[in-house]
């Protein structure tokens, strides 16, 4: 039976792990040579037939966020992203916020 999760508040954990190095850099108001400026890194979750999001940096008033987008899902995620998803990860490093988003 397929797990089902509406919850779209939160991450799966695999899916965070896929996301943690670029929204780490990204915070820290890092960049990747291989992006360009304003677009965002294509990331793949560990599942194969998982989602595939892209990263954005949003820089605005010296503000950073980290917004990710849905743009496929190959058939298996159980937390039921859907592509055109979108939401923000949080601003800040938090031991207890790092599992959840904040709402777009």
């Amino acid at each position: 039976m397929k797990h089902k999760n509406k919850l779209k508040n939160s991450i799966c954990p695999f899916a965070w792990h896929a996301f943690f190095p670029y929204w780490l850099t990204y915070i820290q108001d890092g960049w990747f040579d291989w992006v360009k400026k304003g677009d965002g890194v294509i990331v793949q979750c560990p599942n194969s037939k998982g989602i595939v999001a892209k990263i954005f940096k949003r820089k605005k008033r010296g503000t950073i966020t980290v917004e990710v987008e849905i743009i496929d899902n190959k058939g298996d995620c159980s937390w039921e992203w859907e592509i055109g998803d979108r939401f923000f990860l949080p601003e800040k490093p938090d031991k207890c916020s790092i599992l959840t988003t904040k709402k777009s």
